[in-house]
């Protein structure tokens, strides 16, 4: 069997938020102008988003994984830029009505702002978790049970992460306030919902030492 090469599961990711936060700066300096506010408020979303997701992987997330396949880079990467060029199209190539409006682009900003540093918060609570470097896995030491992540909005939901990631993203949809862009954020639900489903499912299939049942997978209390 042809194995396929491996890369650094840390580096690779930083090019990648490197490189989707260069794909829409040159949108937006090619079809933006910086007078106009609601092309600046919505760059900044991300900027700020590209930064976040940064900050993650170089201090914060511990993988579980230190290597990535070259095609699960290349997926990764191709979703991102998908995204990222869809939006760009949305607010850079479709007018709105509403685009000049100062309240309907400041408004949603604190919701915004909560999601991104509560989606830090939970992933430092999610890192904490993580084996140290020289530390067997659980696979490796059947003695050392699999711990549960708790605090914060972990004691009701499997992936608030996921959630707050999903929420930050219906804030930037309130500041576009394009159908596309709603649409976009109802795909990052689905597909978010679909991960935290299968990760509930494994919390409940190979941790032995009490995975709570009544966790949700990804809206607390809903579902």
């Amino acid at each position: 069997m042809v194995q396929t090469k491996q890369l650094p599961t840390r580096r690779s990711l930083i090019l990648v938020h490197l490189f989707t936060l260069g794909f829409v700066t040159f949108a937006y300096l090619a079809l933006g102008t910086i007078h106009y506010p609601y092309h600046v408020v919505t760059y900044l979303f991300h900027f700020v988003k590209c930064s976040q997701r940064l900050f993650e992987t170089l201090l914060i997330d511990k993988h579980s994984n230190p290597t990535i396949s070259r095609g699960a880079l290349a997926f990764i990467l191709s979703e991102q830029i998908i995204l990222a060029g869809f939006n760009c199209y949305s607010v850079l190539c479709l007018d709105g009505d509403r685009d000049g409006n100062l309240i309907e682009l400041v408004f949603p900003t604190p919701l915004v702002a909560f999601a991104l540093g509560a989606g830090i918060y939970h992933h430092r609570l999610l890192a904490k978790l993580r084996r140290r470097k020289h530390e067997p896995s659980p696979s490796q030491n059947r003695s050392r049970p699999y711990r549960i992540p708790k605090g914060g909005l972990f004691v009701y939901t499997t992936c608030p992460h996921y959630f707050f990631e999903l929420l930050s993203w219906l804030g930037f949809s309130m500041i576009a306030h394009r159908p596309t862009v709603y649409g976009q954020t109802l795909y990052i639900g689905l597909s978010m919902y679909g991960r935290a489903y299968q990760t509930r499912n494994w919390y409940r299939n190979y941790v032995t030492n009490g995975y709570p049942t009544d966790r949700t997978c990804l809206i607390p209390f809903i579902s």
